[in-house]
């Protein structure tokens, strides 16, 4: 395995790089926040032509803002001094303003991502305007490839979404726009990742970044039984993936967080961490914020429903404003101290690093939890590890 990959596996981001990666450790050290987020996801709209059985968004529909108040809180990220500006949904290509809205974020200077399942109609007068919509350029699309074939693609998205989504990730490249692949994987796609990477690098990614189900929305109530064997397929099919060269030699980079809900891969470099390796940044509300589809910028996508987790609304306020003056920002957690938990000494925290904060704090009531889903916690009248 690289040294690059190994990297990756534990600590990169595929977007932001080593810079990125270098100030998030800076921060930890200084437990220290920024004075205005680094990077901005507005998740713009709730509309979706898919029902994906995993989606986190589940089936609510909340009303997007009008054309003009959009456009208002484009402008208001344009100026704002942030590294970049996430546009995602639902499905964001389904906005008629997508184009206008890139083109307002550009003029500002601001790097611009659109995440988006890739599904488009491609032949007449719809599929002319979704192409368009790339215009100007965006930096790079994040595109949802959760599958390697279609039985496995469209076991997750709906049948017929796979031959869309290759159609629509070829036009983007043809189109010259960078694509880099997220993947999903769950119960419903068998949690093939090795093949799901072989598809994004002959479909042309420069990255893939692969992760399991977080249990929410449509996926809230699958039974663990199905979480656990998922989990397990994941972690293998990720170390034929390590183990395969035309892969991990190649050019197209990878991020692979493996579940925490199973034993870990025996095969990936394991070292016992010490206290200060158990101190993991928060992202979510530190480096990270998010607008909603109704314009109120929260510190995280799972908070967005909490009134008592908004900072205010963009159409009110600039960012910088509500960001500095949200008694929000003085509460929220900067780093995640889990050397009284059961992770301290723990062999895997290499690879888990805890788990997931946003589980330990629903489920366990504090970000500095141990992931309740680890397969080290029992539960009663069950054997987690079977």
């Amino acid at each position: 395995m690289t040294s690059s990959i190994r990297e990756h596996l534990m600590t990169g981001d595929l977007m932001e790089g080593a810079a990125f990666g270098a100030m998030l450790r800076d921060l930890e050290r200084r437990d220290a926040r920024p004075a205005t987020p680094v990077v901005v996801g507005w998740l713009v709209t709730d509309r979706c032509q898919l029902r994906c059985r995993h989606c986190w968004v589940g089936d609510r529909r909340t009303k997007s803002l009008a054309a003009a108040d959009r456009r208002r809180v484009a402008e208001r990220l344009a100026t704002a001094p942030i590294a970049r500006v996430c546009l995602s949904g639902g499905e964001v290509t389904l906005l008629p303003d997508l184009g206008e809205l890139v083109g307002a974020l550009k003029a500002g200077g601001r790097p611009v991502a659109v995440y988006t399942n890739a599904i488009a109609p491609l032949d007449g007068p719809a599929g002319d305007a979704w192409l368009a919509a790339w215009d100007p350029a965006v930096d790079y699309a994040m595109v949802s490839l959760d599958g390697g074939d279609a039985a496995s693609f469209d076991g997750q998205r709906g049948r017929g979404s796979f031959e869309k989504f290759v159609a629509g990730v070829r036009a983007l490249r043809a189109r010259d726009v960078r694509v880099l692949a997220h993947y999903v994987a769950s119960p419903f796609n068998g949690g093939d990742v090795h093949g799901a990477a072989a598809l994004a690098s002959d479909l042309g990614c420069e990255a893939l970044a692969a992760e399991f189900v977080y249990p929410r929305g449509r996926a809230r109530d699958l039974p663990r039984p199905a979480i656990l064997d998922a989990a397990r397929s994941f972690n293998a099919a990720a170390l034929r993936l390590l183990a395969d060269p035309a892969l991990n030699e190649g050019p197209m980079r990878l991020a692979l967080s493996f579940p925490n809900v199973v034993p870990g891969p025996a095969a990936l470099p394991r070292r016992l961490p010490t206290a200060a390796e158990l101190r993991v940044p928060i992202t979510s509300g530190q480096t990270h914020a998010f607008v909603t589809a109704a314009g109120d910028l929260v510190p995280a996508t799972h908070l967005r429903d909490d009134p008592t987790q908004r900072f205010g609304s963009l159409l009110d306020a600039p960012l910088a404003e509500l960001w500095s003056h949200a008694p929000l920002v003085r509460r929220l957690p900067r780093v995640r101290d889990l050397r009284r938990t059961r992770c301290a000494g723990c062999e895997d925290f290499a690879w888990c690093r805890g788990g997931h904060h946003y589980r330990a704090e629903e489920l366990a009531g504090s970000h500095d939890r141990s992931d309740p889903w680890c397969f080290r916690e029992p539960r009663p009248g069950e054997d987690a590890t079977r």
